[in-house]
């Protein structure tokens, strides 16, 4: 059984504590945010789960082996690197933090501890991406778009132009 916290019950936070509940081989041990109205939400929902305001319990507690962190982005890199410091492995939404040497700095903690770091795999292409590219599959000879009409897709971040 692996303990998790999820830090973070804002935008996205509420789906993970959704989903780390309906794990079998995971208990969901703390919900930790600083607004304690969200927490009430918990509360209601979750009886079973602690709530705090204070992410250094949720690093003190033993049973939790894992936290799943999901605040903004310009938050990542602090509390990841205190969560991989006080031994615990580490699930980071999308970003890793907000600069390339913060997270290589991240996973560079993480394996000199034998953590794991981990994030969630890229969404699949959005369905206007994937509308674009078939289009153009049909029509490879068709005449380029003109610089004026063409767009980067923002929908999935390929990045693809169309």
């Amino acid at each position: 059984m692996i303990g998790i916290a999820v830090v973070g019950y804002g935008y996205w936070g509420p789906n993970l504590v959704r989903n780390f509940w309906d794990v079998p081989d995971a208990q969901l041990i703390w919900v930790c945010d600083l607004e304690t109205e969200r927490l009430a939400g918990v509360r209601r929902r979750y009886p079973a789960v602690e709530i705090t305001e204070d992410f250094d319990l949720v690093l003190h507690d033993r049973r939790v082996d894992a936290v799943a962190i999901a605040t903004p982005v310009n938050t990542h890199y602090a509390l990841a690197m205190r969560a991989l410091r006080a031994g615990k492995s580490v699930f980071l939404e999308k970003p890793l933090a907000s600069s390339a040497e913060q997270a290589e700095r991240l996973i560079e903690e993480a394996e000199r501890r034998g953590l794991v770091l981990a994030r969630p795999p890229r969404r699949p292409r959005a369905r206007r991406c994937r509308w674009m590219q078939r289009r153009h599959n049909r029509r490879p000879h068709a005449p380029p778009p003109q610089p004026s009409d063409r767009r980067r897709c923002r929908l999935c971040g390929c990045g693809r132009w169309f």
